[in-house]
């Protein structure tokens, strides 16, 4: 298995992909589905493993949380 290094391009291009994601949600604030948390919402950058965990409230979108699936399949349901 090859592991990104910061360097890498695929390195950069996955924090590319996370954070057009994460500029998706100032349109799209119900973008995925209802977290664990009745506040909260759940999504897949598109074309990778990292899960996006948002929380909403009336005036803010919280990014609660980024992750690999693969590193930490507990948290995925």
């Amino acid at each position: 298995m090859k592991h990104l290094t910061p360097e890498s391009k695929a390195t950069t291009e996955i924090a590319r992909r996370i954070r057009a994601s994460a500029l998706k949600l100032e349109s799209f604030r119900y973008i995925g589905r209802p977290g664990d948390n009745l506040k909260t919402r759940e999504w897949r950058v598109q074309r990778t493993p990292y899960p996006v965990v948002h929380r909403l409230s009336d005036e803010l979108i919280e990014i609660v949380r980024v992750w690999h699936d693969k590193r930490y399949p507990q948290l995925m349901r």
